[in-house]
C-alpha cells in the first residue's frame, strides 16, 4: 500500500522545523525525529498509567461500598478504612491479646488527668 500525496506532503511538513524551508537529505533530520518518537511514547506511557490509576481507583471504590455494606448488615457502621486499619492490628497482634479475665494484675494502662 502506498502513501498518496496528501500523506506525503503531511509527513514532510509535520518533519521538517519550518513549512516553508525545503528538506535536503541532512543528518538533521533523523536526529530530529528521535525525540518525538520519545516524546511519543512517553505520552503514551502516561497515558496508560492513567487509565491503570483511573481503573484502580474505581475498582477500589467499588471494593469500600461492598464492604460498607457489609458492615452496615453486621451492625458495624463506620469508616470503612478505619475499620480495616483495626482488623489489620488485630491480625497482626492477635498472638500477644490479653484477655480482660487475666488482668489481676496492675493493669498497663495507666491515665493521668491535669485539672487546671
Amino acid at each position: 500500500e502506498q502513501p498518496d500525496e496528501a500523506q506525503i506532503v503531511f509527513l514532510i511538513l509535520s518533519k521538517s522545523s519550518s513549512p516553508l524551508k525545503p528538506i535536503m537529505g541532512s543528518s538533521r533530520r533523523s536526529s530530529v525525529g528521535a525525540p518525538k518518537d520519545q516524546t511519543r511514547v512517553a505520552i503514551e506511557r502516561m497515558e496508560s498509567e492513567r487509565e491503570a490509576r483511573r481503573q484502580a481507583m474505581k475498582d477500589r471504590k467499588l471494593e469500600k461500598a461492598v464492604e460498607e455494606q457489609r458492615n452496615l448488615a453486621a451492625g458495624n457502621p463506620g469508616d470503612v478504612d478505619f475499620i480495616g486499619l483495626v482488623k489489620k492490628w488485630r491480625e497482626v497482634h492477635s498472638a500477644t491479646a490479653q484477655s480482660h479475665s487475666s488482668s489481676n494484675e496492675h493493669p498497663k494502662i495507666c491515665i493521668c488527668v491535669r485539672k487546671r
